[in-house]
């Protein structure tokens, strides 16, 4: 195990926000496990960050105030109550949750969908010349969690700050300052307030949106209590938002950046789910997330225990030559065909606390790509290297000023 935090540290650098995999080649090529901080570790190789996401023996330690990520700190006080669980607390949760997405449910969502990208694009091309952040990638996944839940429009912009501030505090505690950790809590706190009035307003009045689906989940008389209601509102809110913006962000920077696969994804359009996946592993708007040791626990012939805390560098795993050939080249072929079992990409977890949202993600993604090769074929990117968010858990652009005509 490298022993010297210096070159782990080395990941939180906002020098490699801009292109962090030269890094994460070096950390996996150095060693397996890397000291981080006391009791804190780092993994990038893709077989030991798959081993921790399926053993469930590796949690958050929020329900025993355990983690070394943010010491004392409990599951209730963790943005989005299913982020700070545990099994079987988790897996309870996650079962009532997972019956307000039935299919006529996703089938609701696709068309939603496809009706603010067409209006969204409407805009879009009669400007011409865009911010596809502004224009497209950020509004549309907040239009539709805001349409899924019931959210109305008008509050929108609020909803907005209010996940701007809870996103900056997802990063670990030691990059933030107290200003944004206060921030962080006043915004789960403002989140909590409204959706306390909108469910109780569900409660009184079934309007069919996903909120009044999951005031009325329940399994064997099990119901959501009142504060897991409000901390999934705020988690589907946030994560909703914030991994498809930069998802598409991701994507379209892949395939400016790619032409010859663009070309070949024009010429087949049947490719777009192809494509999806392969930006997914490719540049994930996700680039680590954590776990603690719940029992003692063996990795990387290194003993955890009871409370180490691990990084999982994500977006290193994804690329690791031992689990995808010519990991560093962008390629649609790679996911063309399920039967060639490619090897997963862990950009929405593994095992227990896999996301949730990932179909709806996946679908937001697929729709708009699709809108995009057949309404605004020849858009282009007018800049190869756009700026990036000043954030470390999400990547994606800040902006991405780009030109389209019918």
């Amino acid at each position: 195990m490298t022993t010297a935090p210096k070159l782990a540290l080395e990941v939180f650098n906002p020098e490699h926000r801009v292109n962090p995999y030269p890094l994460y080649a070096t950390l996996r090529e150095a060693d397996r496990i890397h000291s981080l901080a006391p009791r804190i570790y780092l993994a990038s190789h893709h077989a030991d960050c798959n081993k921790v996401l399926l053993d469930p023996l590796w949690g958050h330690g929020y329900n025993d105030r355990i983690s070394p990520f943010r010491p004392g700190v409990g599951r209730d006080d963790v943005p989005g109550s299913m982020l700070g669980m545990d099994p079987p607390d988790h897996t309870r949760l996650h079962r009532l949750v997972s019956k307000a997405f039935k299919p006529q449910k996703i089938q609701e969502m696709y068309a939603l969908t496809e009706r603010i990208v067409d209006e969204l694009l409407d805009a879009a091309l009669e400007a011409g010349e865009v911010d596809l952040v502004t224009a497209l990638n950020s509004p549309l996944p907040m239009r539709l969690v805001c349409g899924m839940i019931g959210v109305p429009m008008a509050d929108v912009p609020v909803f907005q700050k209010w996940s701007t501030a809870i996103v900056r505090g997802v990063d670990p505690d030691f990059l933030l300052s107290p200003e944004e950790i206060t921030a962080r809590y006043e915004a789960e706190e403002a989140f909590e307030q409204y959706f306390k009035g909108l469910a109780e307003e569900r409660r009184e009045h079934h309007r069919g949106d996903l909120l009044s689906d999951l005031v009325a989940a329940r399994e064997n008389s099990d119901l959501l209590s009142e504060h897991e209601l409000h901390e999934i509102g705020a988690m589907l809110m946030v994560a909703g938002h914030e991994t498809t913006m930069n998802g598409l962000g991701m994507m379209m920077t892949a395939l400016h950046r790619n032409p010859g696969q663009l070309e070949l994804l024009k010429a087949d359009p049947d490719l777009v789910p192809a494509a999806v996946e392969e930006a997914l592993r490719y540049d994930p708007p996700i680039q680590f997330t954590s776990r603690v040791a719940l029992q003692d626990r063996e990795l990387a012939g290194h003993t955890f225990e009871r409370g180490d805390g691990i990084v999982l560098v994500i977006a290193a795993a994804n690329r690791d030559p031992a689990a995808f050939p010519d990991p560093e080249t962008f390629d649609m072929n790679r996911y063309r065909d399920r039967a060639r079992n490619a090897p997963r990409h862990l950009t929405f977890s593994n095992g227990p606390h896999h996301c949730l949202g990932a179909q709806l993600a996946r679908m937001e993604m697929n729709i708009a790509l699709r809108a995009l090769l057949t309404r605004a074929p020849d858009l282009k990117l007018l800049t190869d290297e756009p700026p990036y968010r000043d954030l470390y858990l999400f990547r994606g652009p800040l902006s991405l000023p780009a030109r389209m005509r019918p």
